[in-house]
Formats: C-alpha cells, structure tokens, sequence
C-alpha cells in the first residue's frame, strides 16, 4: 500500500511539473480534489487511512482566492481493547481561504470552516468471525451528527492544472469514549486538486494562429496585393470585388511597390497575394490567394496560406466569377481558422 502511494505521489509530482509552463489560468478553478486523510484518535483506537473523493471550486482575487470543497470520507477505526471496529461514512467540506504568499510564486496558505455531517455509522465486532453490533441503530450513539471544526494546510501550485496540498483538521465538538469517537476524528490530510478550467496551451502554433488571426478582424488590415493578369483587374475593379465578398477584416488594395513602407509600419496588418505567386519554396507560380505575414513573407500551416483559383490552363483569373468564389473561400478559411478550439 505505501509503494502504491509513493508511486502515485511521484507520478503526480512528475505531471504537475511537465505542464507548469503549458497553461494559462483563470480566476475561476474547479475541478476534483481527492484527498487521503490519517485520522488522529486516542491510543486505544488503531488509525487508518480514510480516502476522500471530493470536488471543489475556487475564485481567485489578487492576494487571496476563496475556497468550497465538498466530498465524501470513509472513516475506519479500530478499538484495539474490545476488539470492535468502527466504520462510519461522513459528507464533509470546506469553505475558506487561500493566501497567496507574495515571495513564494505557487505556494498557499489555506484556512478553512470544516463542517461534517455522519450520514451512516455501524460497529463490528472482530474475532474468528465478523458480526454487527447488536445495536439496532449505531448513529443513535452519537451524541451529535453535525461535527464543526477548523483547517489549515499548505497548497503547492504544480501548474494551474493541479496543485498538491497538505493540511491538518480540528474538529471542536468530538468526544473519545472507551468505544469509538464520538464525532469527527481530527485528521491530517493529502490532497491532490485537478482543475479542469483552462484556456489553450499559448505555446502550440494553431493558438498562435488563432490569436494572429482574431487581432487582424478585430484591428488589423488585410493588405491585398494586386498581381493579377494585366487584363484581369484593376485595382479599382479589385476593390469592389472584395467589398463583396470578403468582411473578415479591414482591407486595402496596394501594389508591389508599397510593400517596403508597409512593412516598415507599426500596427496590426497581414499581407495577402492575390495572382500568380508560389505555394511554397521551390514550387513553381500558381494562381490563386496567398496569405503572407508583416515581412510579406509565405505563411504555412495551420494558417490558410494558399486558396487556388483555376482557370483552365492560363495563369490569369478570367472571369469576376472565379475572383469572387476564391474571395469568399479564402474568407471563409480565415474565420474558421480564427475560432479553432483545441
């Protein structure tokens, strides 16, 4: 049992680190949070562990986050001088405070209101066979269900994924008798919290891209870059075509002489080709829209780098219609590009 625990200690530890640079947190967490607790009664009692299920929710403030766990815990004791063992199952939570240490990035302080409630309790008794206690009703010995008591415990962010804790509870209106505790047994606990509530990891290209792509609909400019046929279009004809169809972003129709001024400039802007261009280094020109980044430089995937408009065997566009269906293309593969979900 203690190698188990061990290994899966370490195999926590080992994952918390791997992803403490890869998330992005929010002010709300939530999430699970088990829990192992090492119950603290008289000598007479043999204390076990008693694992705890539990889930919990966290709204973070600048120096403190408040906290509510809430969860189920199994407690299983043993009265080493009758020979009887006790199991009782209890719903307990939590509802405090974390203190964010200011030197200390990732490390927390937590104090906490711990109610339980005993919803089911029996007593056995132990020898060459395992009988109930002929007590009809063990939860009538309790002199109260409803135990209050207080923690304190030391939380270590892992990553805003998962954080590992350890803590101590103390429980005020329990009681020892000479055959069970009457009430909440105090405890020192092992807590491991799963936060399910992130944002995408910023460090993988197609977030990059998404967050590229929202800035240029949001503030940018598309610069269209005329190199269509002499007897396609003109800058003047192109400008209406792309009013029609494309609403992506602002956007202004510019000639190969502009772009060593853009490209100086500040702002949010991308560059796109529509005509003859290349799809990638060493291929040779296709026709088509091709997307370019600040240095008028060929994007790659995942962005929609390259929309290709047919016309037959000639490198011109020809007729509005193939203009316009590429436009509305190359629009479409923007937006669905700038709302990709991980």
């Amino acid at each position: 049992m203690r190698k188990m625990f061990l290994f899966l200690l370490v195999s926590m530890l080992y994952q918390g680190y791997s992803q403490v640079l890869l998330d992005r947190e929010l002010p709300i967490r939530f999430g699970l949070a088990p829990s192992l607790y090492f119950t603290q009664n008289p000598s007479q009692f043999d204390n076990k562990m008693a694992p705890s299920p539990a889930a919990f929710i966290s709204y973070r403030l600048p120096k403190i986050s408040l906290l509510a766990r809430t969860g189920y815990r199994a407690i299983n004791y043993t009265n080493l001088d009758t020979r009887s063992e006790v199991r009782a199952s209890e719903i307990i939570s939590q509802f405090g405070i974390k203190l964010h240490h200011p030197k200390l990035v990732g490390t927390n302080i937590i104090v906490a209101y711990t109610p339980s409630y005993v919803a089911a309790a029996k007593q056995l008794t132990l020898g060459k066979s395992v009988s109930v206690n002929p007590v009809n009703n063990f939860l009538e010995e309790y002199s109260n269900l409803l135990h209050h008591g207080v923690y304190a415990g030391i939380e270590l962010d892992l990553s805003s994924r998962n954080g590992l804790e350890i803590g101590y509870s103390y429980n005020f209106n329990k009681k020892s008798t000479p055959f069970f505790v009457d009430g909440s047994p105090s405890s020192i606990s092992l807590t491991y919290s799963i936060n399910f509530n992130l944002q995408p990891r910023e460090n993988s290209e197609k977030s990059k891209m998404k967050k590229i792509l929202q800035e240029l609909a949001d503030k940018g400019t598309l610069y269209v870059i005329n190199r269509t046929c002499e007897s396609d279009f003109t800058n003047q004809e192109l400008q209406l075509l792309w009013q029609e169809y494309y609403h992506f972003s602002k956007f202004k129709i510019v000639d190969d002489k502009d772009i060593p001024e853009l490209i100086q400039s500040k702002g949010t802007f991308l560059f796109a080709v529509m005509g003859r261009y290349y799809s990638s280094l060493g291929d040779p020109e296709t026709t088509g829209i091709y997307l370019l980044d600040k240095t008028a430089t060929l994007l790659q995937r995942p962005y929609p780098y390259y929309i290709p408009i047919n016309n037959g065997m000639s490198y011109c566009i020809g007729l509005k219609l193939n203009a316009a269906k590429g436009i509305a293309i190359f629009e479409s593969e923007l937006r669905g590009s700038s709302t990709y979900r991980q």
